[in-house]
């Protein structure tokens, strides 16, 4: 988050779930940033959220920041 320039996401909402990730189940959430869209993978594990990567999406791999384009 430090190398991107996020400090905190606001607003965040499911866009992807992967229940059978492993060691922990994750989702692909978009929220606000720095007053843009980001895209951010977390995982709950046991009793505690773990924050994977926060990321910019990419206008060749996403239609908006909700919607993935097709390959």
């Amino acid at each position: 988050m430090d190398e991107r320039g996020i400090s905190t996401v606001l607003d965040g909402c499911i866009i992807e779930d992967y229940p059978d990730n492993k060691p922990c189940p994750s989702a692909l959430i978009t929220g606000i940033a720095n007053w843009r869209c980001c895209h951010a993978v977390v995982a709950l594990c046991e009793n505690h959220l773990r924050i994977v990567t926060v990321y910019w999406p990419e206008d060749e791999k996403w239609i908006d920041h909700k919607t993935r384009r097709k390959n």
